[in-house]
């Protein structure tokens, strides 16, 4: 199982197997306002090869999805090349599910407008034995928490039910895997 929170400054990556703690990681650079069009290209390119190659071949990736309702910022055409970049490549690893922010930040905290200082306390607290570096790795390990829960494999958090609910507002792959042992 993987989770996915991409960015290209500072992706969170987190692989999670049954009775194991979860491995996280977090990669990207900041690009520069001078950059040129194949500055960027290239910079997206190398993030989602980086992202992919660290992801490995798991059964499941859970990934953010965009945010629709914020403020467009300068760099949301390349954070959306980034994500359609992985969704494109990452496709033929494995089943994507697609989890909104809100719903990210709802399963963690209770509120879907939850800063992500908070969400990065939740994980905490829901993970105590994870070394969460930051609140892009949280990101990333609340996504593959909700993959885990989807296949009905053990949390070591008690499940509520915003946990339960925010599973309906997840986008799901078709070919979701049936098989209750995975692999990162």
């Amino acid at each position: 199982m993987a989770g996915i929170d991409p960015s290209l400054t500072s992706a969170g990556l987190a692989a999670l197997r049954p009775g194991e703690l979860p491995r996280l990681g977090t990669v990207g650079a900041a690009g520069l306002r001078t950059d040129t069009y194949e500055d960027r290209r290239d910079r997206i390119e190398l993030q989602a090869f980086s992202i992919g190659k660290r992801i490995g071949n798991p059964d499941l990736i859970v990934i953010e999805g965009p945010y629709y309702h914020g403020k467009l910022m300068p760099s949301y055409f390349d954070r959306a090349g980034l994500f359609w970049g992985l969704m494109s490549s990452l496709s033929r690893r494995a089943p994507i599910a697609v989890v909104s922010p809100t719903t990210r930040a709802k399963f963690a905290t209770g509120s879907g407008n939850a800063k992500k200082d908070e969400v990065l306390a939740a994980v905490r607290s829901m993970w105590p034995d994870a070394a969460i570096r930051n609140h892009d790795q949280a990101d990333a390990l609340i996504l593959a928490s909700i993959g885990f829960q989807k296949l009905g494999l053990a949390l070591p958090f008690p499940i509520r039910p915003r946990h339960t609910l925010a599973l309906d507002a997840v986008a799901w792959p078709a070919d979701l895997p049936i098989s209750q042992e995975v692999s990162a």
